[in-house]
């Protein structure tokens, strides 16, 4: 009986977050967030993102973490994950979102979508198929 529950019991799903900046955040950094989420395969360097919310390098940095509680590369690395599941949820294939997000290949998107939720893209939703 033990076992059987044990195989009847739900396996968890890796949480999405992706942190809103605070209210008290850098008005560069809501900017920055922004545009992140409208456009996450593009490549946001640190130097690039702190041009684009007219901030330094170094403000950037730390006026990032305190907002949303991460750093930039791993709050990009979240708005796609969140956005690659998005996409996948609606039939998107594997190869059309890895092309979406700026990878170069699909076998680096499904690295670091493994990497990040312990399974593969197309492996996502079949497991969770009613």
């Amino acid at each position: 009986m033990e076992l059987l529950l044990l195989e009847l019991a739900p396996r968890p799903v890796p949480a999405l977050h992706l942190p809103a900046p605070g209210d008290n955040g850098p008005e560069g950094v809501h900017r920055l967030c922004e545009a992140i989420r409208e456009h996450p395969g593009r490549r946001w360097t640190t130097p690039r993102a702190a041009a684009f919310a007219h901030m330094s390098t170094r403000s950037l940095q730390r006026g990032f973490a305190a907002a949303t509680g991460m750093g930039l590369a791993r709050w990009v690395q979240q708005a796609r994950l969140v956005h690659a599941v998005t996409l996948l949820a609606s039939g998107t294939p594997v190869t059309a979102v890895a092309a979406e997000l700026g990878y170069a290949t699909p076998s680096a998107f499904t690295a670091m979508f493994r990497r990040a939720l312990g399974i593969t893209p197309s492996a996502y939703f079949a497991d969770r198929a009613p």
